[in-house]
């Protein structure tokens, strides 16, 4: 299917009316893409963000997510098929790293512009993902550590202390012979201490000694915390550990997904709930965990929004306003350098906090002029009109009503006045659909009926 588009300058003889939320009464304000299925966050020492994608692509904006540029050198292989990115991690020198499903771990050294697959000593699965924490050693290079979760058959381990240039297979000695999956790895900031998240019922564990023996550290028989299992751990710049534990109706500590913290590198933990409410969903799992300078935490689940703390963790509040579909449920979150913070909502575009509105307003604010579709219903082609207060790039999304892409997002300069875009429609199923024009943060939106 392919996207037709005529762009022409006019008067504006209209009103104008700014076709989103004012800044000032959202938390939340969306950027102008991905355009796919966003799974995982990153961001380097440059302020950069990286979107990963469950289309073998990893995109990254440089200017605070006014624009995305897609990349997939070296990830994708000219096959049918497109692969998962399951997490992307920034190493030394700004190096980042993906796991891509079936494929393994890709190091890029060019800002995701190109990579390079690190050959795992092991033979993939198709279907097993891959995990990674990066730590960066005194020598200035990367430490590696690495879980292949390919099912009961295939879990395994590796480290590398050289970029990924060489692997050591991590052993998993007396880890429990029932483990079926390795949901994530984690590298201590404060020592070499190992951690592996493993297994529904089978908890936490930590080595001392890579891998040499394994202790579970979240065990309490009196608890009910028995069957937690674990998705996230990252820490923070003072060097505190935190956890995203999933709900359990039998806990005594908390019946929802929540967050946990250790000061003494998983020795003990504190349960980080006051506020923490997410309507004892089961099943409910913390995705995303990040920090600003300021003692802010933001908190991601899967089934209950975002959650944020302004004072490290010891009191929370829903952070959901200004997120257009569902009830705000994320796959990941992550701070930059310079404090934006960005949100992966499940099925739409990346979002970014709203810290100052007067600032979003000054660089974001573009006025939409009255929308219009016609034919509506149509058949063949349907034109789009709309109006803009200022020249400006927009990008045209045509989307099902479960916010689906239908067809490839278009993009294009528009000059300030009126403007129209034609779609051809002839190849889509009959149906209701959604079309939306964005400029920065700010997006226009009709509905249209397409009849054969």
């Amino acid at each position: 299917m392919n996207i037709r588009t005529q762009f022409f300058g006019l008067a504006v003889v209209a009103v104008l009316t700014v076709a989103s939320i004012s800044a000032s009464a959202q938390q939340w304000d969306t950027t102008s893409g991905p355009p796919a299925t966003v799974t995982c966050l990153a961001t380097n020492g440059k302020g950069h963000v990286f979107a990963g994608t469950a289309n073998s692509k990893v995109y990254r904006t440089t200017d605070k997510g006014v624009t995305w540029l897609p990349f997939d050198q070296g990830i994708e292989d000219g096959g049918p098929n497109f692969y998962i990115i399951s997490d992307v991690r920034t190493g030394a020198n700004n190096d980042l790293y993906a796991c891509v499903t079936g494929r393994g771990l890709f190091r890029s050294t060019n800002d995701g512009e190109s990579w390079v697959n690190l050959s795992l000593p092991t033979v993939l699965r198709s279907s097993a993902r891959v995990s990674v924490s990066t730590k960066i050693l005194q020598s200035g290079v990367a430490r590696l550590f690495v879980g292949v979760d390919g099912g009961t058959n295939q879990l395994e381990m590796f480290m590398s202390d050289d970029n990924g240039g060489t692997w050591t297979e991590i052993p998993k000695s007396n880890l429990p012979s029932a483990v079926s999956s390795i949901f994530a790895t984690f590298q201590s900031p404060n020592s070499d201490l190992i951690f592996t998240l493993v297994s529904y019922n089978k908890g936490l564990y930590r080595s001392s000694n890579l891998g040499q023996s394994w202790t579970r550290i979240d065990s309490d028989p009196n608890s009910g915390e028995s069957d937690d299992n674990f998705n996230v751990m990252t820490s923070d710049a003072n060097g505190t550990l935190w956890l995203g534990r999933n709900s359990l109706p039998t806990s005594i500590h908390s019946k929802n997904a929540c967050i946990m913290k250790s000061i003494n590198d998983g020795t003990s933990w504190e349960y980080m709930v006051n506020g923490w409410n997410n309507n004892n969903i089961i099943n409910n799992r913390v995705t995303g965990i990040a920090f600003s300078t300021q003692n802010e935490i933001f908190a991601t689940t899967e089934k209950s929004g975002t959650f944020y703390s302004s004072n490290a963790g010891e009191s929370w509040a829903a952070w959901n306003t200004g997120v257009q579909f569902g009830d705000g449920s994320a796959a990941d979150v992550v701070v930059t350098k310079d404090d934006d913070v960005f949100l992966a909502p499940l099925g739409e575009y990346v979002y970014k906090y709203n810290r100052n509105p007067s600032s979003v307003n000054d660089v974001f604010n573009v006025a939409f002029q009255m929308p219009s579709t016609s034919p509506n219903p149509a058949s063949d082609v349907v034109h789009i009109g709309f109006g803009t207060d200022k020249s400006t790039d927009v990008r045209v999304d045509v989307v099902d009503l479960a916010g689906s892409p239908v067809l490839a997002p278009f993009y294009s300069p528009a000059e300030a006045g009126r403007s129209q875009v034609s779609l051809d429609v002839s190849g889509m199923a009959p149906g209701v659909y959604i079309w939306r024009v964005t400029a920065g943060t700010q997006s226009i939106t009709q509905r249209f009926v397409v009849t054969h």
